[in-house]
């Protein structure tokens, strides 16, 4: 749980969106950074069957999350979250904010969005402290559960199940944030590979294809967060990339559509998903848990046997896995060179853009916290003589990467 002066120094006088641009800096996105900043899952309002104003959150608070992720009180304590009423004198959309401290018992600090402060000028404004009366609060407020297992991992604003044991920096492809809460499926892929890198390499080799998790033997691999969509499946009926959430499988052997996986990699996958389940409220069926080519023309995922792998998840699911589980596999390694740098990053800019000239490349290092220009040909082919595994990234209008690197990884200038 993030202590709340932390929370409170990071954020006072920025501004956070987390809704695609939405009326841009609106209370509700900042109640949302607080969600992030604490590994909890974003939880909405309901502009279909309520108001899809901050009502919303207190009104609806025994069935959408916020009971899951919160306590609630009835004495606020600095970084509560605090949903004011519609008042016509004090907040007449309702409001959500976080309790900072009291000034006389009628009164109190406030921390939020859209209450005043620095403007955006798509709508809303930055973090500030404002005064507000308690008059105008529901009357219980809400408090991070202390010690709860929030059951999830924030990776750089990426949303993962905790079951991950490593996650990728790589930026995939993805169709942008979407609410967890319109997750109804999960598709089952194989990589049609034999190591976890090399799907990464076909993913950030212009290939538009991405997945949240890679499972491979003990791994789990988390790559584009649970809120974002990724391009795994293609679907266009009541299966999509919007609603799903991809799971590849690396094969143990490639025999085309006859392609396998070891029996560890099954079990781990089913885990995975089992958890997904529990946690978004998915029961375990074959039809919520489809392979590829049931949504897609397409042989993925090759031979597995997605009925038995079904049952599977719902043994984890139902908390009564088989007791014998098969021996885990050699983990393979990768021998790296002295001149390999795996933990940079070389972008070249497709068209114009922020500054940046079509042609252009820029260096990012992720060890050092850093991005730079880099400023002619000849010095872009020594840099990939030199370290022999960096790779190179294209960016474009369409694929704007260098911002949520620079952004996510927050790098500096140089």
């Amino acid at each position: 749980m993030v202590a709340y002066l932390d929370f409170k120094s990071r954020v006072l006088n920025n501004g956070y969106d987390h809704d695609g641009g939405a009326f841009g800096w609106q209370c509700w996105d900042g109640f949302a950074e607080l969600c992030v900043a604490n590994g909890i899952p974003i939880i909405n309002t309901d502009p279909i069957n309520h108001s899809g104003y901050a009502k919303d959150l207190w009104e609806q608070r025994k069935t959408n999350g916020m009971l899951t992720y919160f306590d609630e009180v009835d004495t606020m304590e600095g970084g509560d979250v605090a949903i004011f009423k519609e008042v016509a004198t004090a907040t007449p959309s309702s409001h959500v904010a976080i309790f900072d401290s009291d000034i006389d018992g009628v009164y109190g600090w406030f921390l939020g969005q859209n209450q005043g402060g620095i403007p955006n000028p798509n709508g809303g404004s930055a973090f500030n402290l404002v005064m507000l009366p308690y008059s105008a609060t529901y009357p219980t407020a809400f408090r991070v559960k202390k010690g709860a297992k929030m059951q999830v991992k924030n990776v750089n604003g990426d949303i993962y199940s905790n079951l991950i044991t490593s996650s990728r920096p790589e930026i995939f492809g993805s169709w942008g944030e979407r609410d967890i809460k319109s997750i109804k499926y999960i598709v089952l892929h194989g990589t049609y590979g034999l190591s976890v890198q090399s799907a990464v390499d076909a993913w950030t080799g212009g290939r538009e294809a991405s997945a949240q998790y890679i499972v491979h033997d003990n791994q789990i691999v988390g790559c584009v967060g649970e809120n974002f969509t990724a391009w795994h499946c293609g679907g266009t009926g009541a299966i999509t990339n919007q609603n799903s959430i991809g799971v590849e499988h690396v094969n143990n052997k490639i025999n085309g559509e006859n392609s396998t996986f070891s029996a560890q990699t099954i079990e781990t996958g089913a885990k995975l998903v089992a958890e997904i389940c529990k946690r978004l409220g998915i029961v375990p069926s074959n039809k919520t848990i489809v392979p590829h080519k049931s949504v897609f023309a397409t042989a993925c995922p090759q031979a597995m046997d997605v009925p038995a792998y079904i049952e599977k998840v719902k043994q984890y699911y139902n908390e009564t896995p088989k007791k014998e589980t098969p021996k885990p596999q050699t983990k393979e390694t990768k021998s790296v060179a002295s001149n390999e740098q795996t933990s940079a990053r070389l972008l070249v800019f497709d068209e114009d853009l922020n500054g940046y000239k079509k042609g252009d490349y820029i260096l990012l290092n992720f060890d050092r916290g850093t991005y730079s220009k880099v400023s002619n040909k000849a010095e872009v082919d020594f840099i990939k003589k030199q370290y022999t595994g960096i790779q190179t990234e294209h960016v474009s209008k369409g694929y704007p990467a260098h911002v949520r690197y620079i952004q996510g990884f927050k790098l500096n200038k140089i």
